[in-house]
């Protein structure tokens, strides 16, 4: 795993209970409790990562300093591992995927966003066979839907009213 945020650990959570063996890397390293908790194996940087996983899970927001964090570094991962990208399409070189995918170096890929999006017809990833892309819609559930919908009716109704200090744009992500 990719960042180790609220939603990483929850994903975390979900593989320990198939028994995975789970190792992630973040510039904020968890502490010795919540490795224990979540059972994690922490690697120092990105690029150790690489060569331990069968799948490369991305759970972290986009910075200038990853930018284009899975690029010809590719290589370092083990032949038949898998891509799976949630978080953001720029932490990927998409050039650089499609060449993985192509030659099968790597098995497979899902990618629920994107380096641009909406996604362009000619898209070299979408014609692939051993990749799956959604339009980011990944963590839109009914339930959550329904939370943003009530979020920004809320909103609306406090800026047509006049009470701007209870408009909070962070209410849309808690």
């Amino acid at each position: 795993l990719v960042g180790m945020g609220a939603i990483g650990r929850k994903v975390a959570m979900y593989l320990n209970a198939f028994g995975a063996k789970v190792f992630y890397t973040d510039p904020f390293r968890l502490t010795v409790e919540q490795e224990k908790e979540y059972h994690l194996i922490y690697v120092p940087t990105f690029e150790d990562l690489l060569p331990q996983v069968d799948i490369l899970s991305f759970h972290c927001p986009l910075t200038s300093e990853n930018k284009g964090m899975l690029n010809k570094n590719i290589n370092l991962m083990k032949d038949g591992a898998m891509v799976v990208n949630t978080a953001r399409g720029k932490l990927i070189e998409p050039n650089d995927l499609y060449e993985a995918l192509k030659s099968h170096k790597l098995r497979f890929a899902a990618l629920d966003v994107h380096y641009e999006e909406p996604i362009p017809q000619d898209y070299p990833l979408s014609f692939l066979d051993n990749v799956i892309l959604t339009p980011h819609i990944g963590g839109l559930s009914c339930e959550a839907f329904h939370s943003m919908m009530e979020r920004a009716v809320s909103n609306i109704v406090d800026f047509e009213l006049g009470n701007l200090n209870k408009i909070d744009s962070c209410r849309l992500y808690q």
